[in-house]
């Protein structure tokens, strides 16, 4: 009985100490990966910021020295911070051997606040007498946004350009629900207080669709008055092209 408990201990600190070292290396490797990933940047005169999106962009980024362990182990980028974005584009307005930005539209999907908030970071770097080049094999309505603060855009001849106008899609989950017999019980006060109503209906009600509509509409809006300003075009045509996905490549 002795000799099993000695064995116990001792497998039982063996077990500890394997985990002890573990953890040691693994934090000592993410600390080396994330080392390697902080590169000194030397710009030479005459230089062009190439900005290009191929991951999502966030709110911002983490930073943490997990993300370089997560790309080694499985491929994954994490997604750029917004606030790098900004940083990047409003250091390279005032460094004078940048002389310009290329921009490279992709397939990566930008919500309109986020579309937003990078334009005006070009226009304000546009200000600076710089210019703003921007090509892509295809324009999503976010990255033409974006593309319109540029000098010149080019596309490919055998591209597309997205010009569909915008919409909404809410998901419901009453028929979800009842099949696995859940009972949702909630507490509102207005016809406008849309949030919980994936839980009660199937469907849109009135005052929400109402409420997107406006939204959108506020939205669109504003995209067409920039793009029509940006682009010498009229606030007609925008929508005529709109509502009948017509965009030839002269009248961009």
């Amino acid at each position: 009985m002795k000799q099993f408990f000695k064995i116990l201990l001792a497998s039982t600190l063996g077990v500890f100490i394997a985990l002890f070292i573990i953890t040691i290396l693994m934090i000592g490797a993410m600390g080396t990966l994330a080392s390697l990933t902080e590169k000194t940047v030397v710009i030479e005169p005459n230089s062009i910021l190439k900005l290009e999106f191929n991951t999502s962009v966030a709110e911002r980024s983490s930073g943490a020295p997990s993300d370089a362990l997560e790309f080694l182990l499985n491929g994954a980028e994490s997604p750029v911070g917004l606030n790098d974005v900004l940083a990047c584009i409003k250091k390279a307005g005032t460094d004078d051997n940048i002389k310009g930005i290329y921009f490279k539209a992709t397939g990566v999907s930008l919500g309109f606040a986020t579309a937003e908030e990078i334009r005006n970071a070009l226009l304000d770097f546009k200000s600076s007498g710089k210019f703003i080049l921007a090509y892509g094999e295809s324009f999503s309505l976010g990255m033409y946004y974006l593309a319109t603060a540029a000098d010149k855009i080019y596309l490919t001849p055998s591209g597309d350009l997205t010009w569909q106008g915008m919409m909404a899609q809410v998901m419901y989950y009453k028929g979800l629900l009842e099949k696995l017999g859940v009972e949702v019980q909630i507490v509102r006060h207005g016809k406008f207080k849309s949030a919980v109503e994936p839980y009660l209906l199937d469907k849109m009600s009135a005052e929400n669709k109402e409420q997107y509509a406006r939204l959108l509409d506020n939205i669109w809006g504003h995209m067409v008055e920039e793009v029509a300003s940006a682009r010498g075009l009229s606030l007609d045509s925008l929508n005529v092209w709109a509502d009948h996905l017509e965009f030839s490549s002269d009248e961009k």
